[in-house]
């Protein structure tokens, strides 16, 4: 045999790793992962915790069923022993940035990045995110003068306007590429208990409504509009099924008395706990797929909906992202939207479809851009 034949047939791949550490992190970083394992330019290495396994059960086999190699470790193991994690890695893929993060527990794992050298690839995983395109990022208490990288590459949905970009140093602007939306409805149907779905399809149309009221963006005034708003629509038309779901299912003091209230005095209302209730344990996409159309206030659920194929408003709405969606402002808005004919409300899907790009290509994109730079960088 040839000795450059030779040469290039033992040449070893690279490895990228990627740390899945919770739902962000896999619904972003799946779909990535999975093409870039059909396509065989790189070993690929994912470590996730025991606890997520937990929350979304479904996790293991999907990632069994795409063969990608992944290893279940407990979560303090993560945590506290991370150094041994990163051993044949070459580079790293993740929804963070060592730079950009705040909280301890995560600045620990992601600084060993620098500590060993390791390259990072940084993916957005929300469409709104403080540091990328909500203003100035100090107004929302990012201690950083100007945004800055260490990841090679950052891949953003979009690149920042160009009122945001004096927010960044000339470096970070330097290492961004545009990704598009690449998240992807990736788990399998839930079942649900035969008692709920008795009750959902009594109704003429069912409505879900998702929120993150959780955020300082939104004051207690507008949390109480918000209510008044569904409280009204509920009672004045009880043959439409209402689902409200919080930011990832998860019950807050700041809104909990106003979820029994609402329940309460609106029959029509069903609450998506994750963790509790007949609708518990349901992904977003879970949620979308069960109803006819989708109210959010600005978060990636809208764009989940919209990729989904569902007409989708926006209320409370701060950002010009969604200007081009239907704006809930009262109960009527909300009357107009449920009641309008489906084909005048596809127009504006079109829009944001337009601006964020065709999932699968996207996907073939940005996994032939991160083979390109792992080899690149680590060569």
């Amino acid at each position: 045999m040839h000795e450059g034949t030779l040469a290039k047939e033992i040449k070893k791949k690279r490895t990228l790793g990627a740390f899945l550490i919770g739902i962000p992190d896999f619904d972003t970083l799946y779909p990535l992962l999975k093409r870039l394992n059909e396509r065989g330019e790189l070993e690929l290495k994912i470590i996730l915790p025991s606890s997520l396994c937990r929350i979304e059960p479904r996790i293991p086999k999907l990632l069994d069923e795409a063969q990608l190699p992944h290893q279940i470790l407990h979560s303090k193991i993560i945590k506290y022993f991370c150094r041994k994690c990163f051993r044949d890695m070459d580079a790293v893929l993740g929804i963070s940035d060592p730079f950009m993060i705040y909280r301890r527990v995560h600045k620990r794992r992601l600084h060993y990045l620098e500590k060993l050298n390791l390259q990072s690839i940084y993916v957005q995983h929300g469409v709104i995110q403080t540091d990328l395109n909500c203003g100035n990022p100090q107004s929302w208490g990012v201690p950083l003068e100007k945004i800055n990288y260490y990841s090679v590459a950052v891949f953003l949905m979009e690149f920042p306007a160009q009122a945001q970009q004096q927010y960044f140093t000339n470096s970070a602007l330097s290492r961004i590429e545009v990704s598009g939306f690449i998240k992807k409805s990736c788990y399998p149907p839930i079942s649900l208990p035969s008692s709920i779905t008795s009750q959902l399809s009594k109704y003429d149309a069912r409505l879900l409504i998702c929120h993150s009221l959780h955020s300082d963006r939104f004051a207690e005034k507008e949390i109480n509009a918000f209510y008044s708003i569904i409280e009204k629509f509920s009672i004045d038309n009880p043959s439409i099924g209402v689902i409200v779901r919080p930011h990832r299912g998860k019950r807050r003091r700041r809104y909990e008395s106003h979820d029994r209230n609402l329940e309460k005095k609106c029959s029509n209302v069903h609450f998506m706990y994750h963790h509790h209730g007949a609708l518990k344990r349901m992904s977003i996409t879970d949620a979308i797929s069960i109803v006819d159309k989708v109210i959010s206030t600005p978060s990636t659920a809208i764009l989940d909906s919209v990729y989904m194929g569902k007409p989708t408003a926006v209320c409370l709405n701060y950002h010009d992202i969604f200007e081009v969606l239907p704006q809930i402002t009262d109960a009527n808005s909300i009357e107009r939207f449920v009641y309008d004919a489906r084909d005048n409300q596809e127009h504006t899907n079109q829009q944001l479809i337009a601006r964020y790009g065709n999932i699968d290509e996207n996907i073939e994109r940005t996994c032939l851009r991160v083979e390109q730079i792992v080899n690149q960088n680590s060569a």
